[in-house]
């Protein structure tokens, strides 16, 4: 796991996070937003099947302001219709802190060039239950201050 301490901007979030969620095996999407809802309460997980969909929901959001954009995308580096990589540039060229984390598979090239911005990059198989923890980890919400007196 490569994740980048820089990457964690816990004060860019208000509310409760909102993670989209690309994969396009349905078996295991269902496993990976099952995990994140048990590690992070109120999230929510916008699920997507392939690119074509991954990037529309972000011109929706980013661009043409028709919903909430995501806090945090989880994608893998190859799926149908987009590559990770192409979801970073966006990401990076839309102007709006979100946070990517990548999911590699074994016969990913995991070269440097081009995943520069990931706030991780994992390789699968990997555990459900450590991807939720991982963006429960970048998401986390600083504690409120109390004032006393």
């Amino acid at each position: 796991m490569n994740a980048a301490p820089a990457a964690r901007g816990a004060a860019l979030f208000r509310g409760p996070p909102r993670v989209l969620l690309a994969e396009d095996d349905p078996v295991l999407r269902r496993r990976l937003a099952s995990a994140l809802a048990d590690e992070i309460e109120s999230i929510e997980v916008i699920e997507v099947v392939d690119g074509a969909h991954l990037f529309r929901l972000l011109r929706a959001a980013f661009v043409w302001r028709a919903c909430e954009p995501p806090d945090l995308i989880v994608a893998p580096l190859a799926l149908p219709g987009c590559d990770g990589r192409a979801v970073l540039a966006l990401v990076k060229n839309l102007g709006r802190p979100t946070l990517v984390v990548l999911v590699a598979g074994a016969s990913d090239d995991l070269a440097a060039d081009g995943l520069a911005g990931a706030a991780a990059v994992l390789r699968a198989p990997c555990d459900a239950g450590a991807v939720g923890s991982l963006v429960r980890d970048l998401t986390a919400r600083p504690a409120p201050l109390v004032t006393i007196g």
